[in-house]
Order: structure tokens, then sequence, then C-alpha cells
């Protein structure tokens, strides 16, 4: 069994659900950051942490979180310490399903598993993305390497 901490940074103060619409969270850092207790307390108990589809402009994201290193790679890897694997919530939901290159960009946020839940199309489309983006940026291939490390790693876990 994996065990899995969501919604990174915490959908607590959202008015909205972030399968039905943009939302974006104004609470200030120190009120987000607070809630980053259960993530710090469980490190390694947590198999994975969903990062949200909601933008956090006081962490610096206007954007997505699941879109952002700001909230990847600065909050939930340095901040908190996680080191496992990072998934991003569903990149079908209306939040998000607009965005140019989405599979991309989460990916180079630091995303290392996307997650696609209802078409396969969808995922078909994003790993073409991801193939033709490490093609063309060879400089990004070490980072998506890792991310081929951590979800190896995730995968050995289960047997």
């Amino acid at each position: 069994m994996l065990t899995v901490g969501k919604h990174f940074p915490g959908l607590g103060y959202a008015t909205a659900n972030t399968d039905d619409a943009r939302v974006e969270i104004r609470a200030a850092a120190p009120l987000l950051r607070a809630a980053y207790r259960p993530y710090r307390a469980c490190p390694g108990s947590l198999s994975a942490v969903m990062v949200s589809n909601a933008a956090y402009p006081a962490l610096g994201a206007r954007e997505p979180a699941v879109l952002s290193r700001a909230v990847v790679e600065d909050e939930l890897r340095r901040r908190v310490g996680f080191r496992g694997v990072v998934i991003s919530d569903s990149l079908e939901a209306k939040a998000v399903r607009h965005v140019p290159e989405l599979a991309v960009r989460a990916a180079r946020a630091g995303v290392d598993l996307l997650v696609y839940p209802t078409t396969e199309a969808a995922s078909s489309t994003a790993y073409r993305a991801l193939l033709a983006a490490a093609r063309a940026h060879p400089s990004w291939r070490p980072r998506l390497r890792e991310s081929a490390r951590r979800i190896r790693s995730l995968k050995a876990a289960l047997k």
C-alpha cells in the first residue's frame, strides 16, 4: 500500500473546487506554511505528495501550484524536505486543462508523475510532448532521469 499526502500546500482556504474552476488561495504565506506540519511529521511514511491545482500568490505561485517551481521545489522539496514522488492533481481538471504545454510545464516545475485519470489520449499526448521537450532540450534530461528514478523506487516499494 502507498500513502499519498494531498493537496500540497493545502486547500483549507479554498473557496471552490479545482475540479470545477480556477482557484486562487489568498491566505498569507505563514498561514499556508503552518499547514505543512503533517508533511514534515511523516516524511518516511509518505510514499508521494500530490500537488494542488490551486494558485498560491503568497508562495510565489500566481499559476496553479502544479505548474510552480516555487511550490514544488522551493516549498515542498526545500522547505518541507520531501524527497519522494511528487504527483499532480488531475491535469484534466477545469483549473488547468486549458494551459498550453501543460504536461511539460508541470514536469519542469518538478512534478514526477502526471495524472490524466479519464482519457488515455490525453496521457499519450502528454508523453509525446515530454519526449519532444527532452529531445529539444538535452539539459532537461537529468531532471527527467531523477523523476524516473523516484518513480522506479516507488514501484519497487510495492513488491
